[in-house]
């Protein structure tokens, strides 16, 4: 991959309120100038309404350059493969399949409270009518179709084939270390920027858009 003009990268977080400091949102972006990269920004928003638009004007800023960006998202982008069969959705690309009824479906508001759980819920009855393959909650946002505590394995893998080592999976949505809620609430946000009027024709996500193209305003990879 040949480098770029800025990269932008995004410690995110699945919070359900605002907070700032520790498990919270953090951005950095670096960028070139000639042959040498600095820090342009390092900031610390307190909801995820607020630092996704922050990353938009940015990266609109950027794009309107002609500059050509990196931007990492350190939560997962996809499902164990099936998952978009197992829903039952009609699409061409599983991965844009699942990213459209997430984008649907999840409600994240101003103040970081988000329906994460109940779209959880909901899934888990669509795809197996029980408590999986998404689990974890607080005991009081337990239901018939998710619970606080893993259960019995469905037909869907619990990783990944990227999934290496002692990752979590990504149907854990609560407890140390868990990604799934971060995965839930953050990919209908990018979706959100790679389908704005002024990055749509700029923007490809990695891996799925594997095809790296140029353009007249500007290239701009999400990971």
């Amino acid at each position: 991959m040949p480098e770029f003009d800025a990269y932008l990268m995004v410690d995110w977080s699945a919070s359900s309120r605002p907070a700032t400091g520790a498990d919270s949102i953090w951005y950095c972006l670096m960028a070139r100038t000639g042959t040498r990269l600095h820090v342009a920004a390092l900031e610390n928003p307190s909801t995820r309404v607020r630092a996704i638009g922050e990353i938009r004007e940015i990266l609109l800023g950027l794009a309107r350059q002609g500059r050509t960006v990196l931007v990492g998202f350190d939560f997962p982008f996809g499902y164990p493969a099936g998952f978009a069969d197992a829903l039952r959705l009609e699409c061409d690309r599983p991965w844009d399949g699942v990213w459209s009824r997430l984008v649907r479906s999840i409600v994240d508001r101003a103040d970081n409270s988000n329906n994460r759980f109940d779209v959880a819920g909901e899934l888990n009855r669509r795809v197996s009518g029980a408590c999986g393959p998404f689990w974890g909650c607080p005991r009081n946002r337990e239901c018939t179709t998710l619970s606080s505590t893993k259960g019995p394995g469905g037909h869907l893998a619990e990783r990944r084939l990227t999934d290496v080592g002692n990752m979590q999976p990504i149907w854990k949505l609560y407890g140390n270390g868990s990604v799934g809620s971060q995965a839930l609430v953050g990919i209908p946000h990018v979706a959100a920027l790679r389908n704005h009027p002024g990055l749509a024709t700029v923007s490809r996500v990695w891996p799925f858009e594997l095809v790296w193209f140029g353009c007249r305003i500007g290239r701009i990879a999400i990971a």
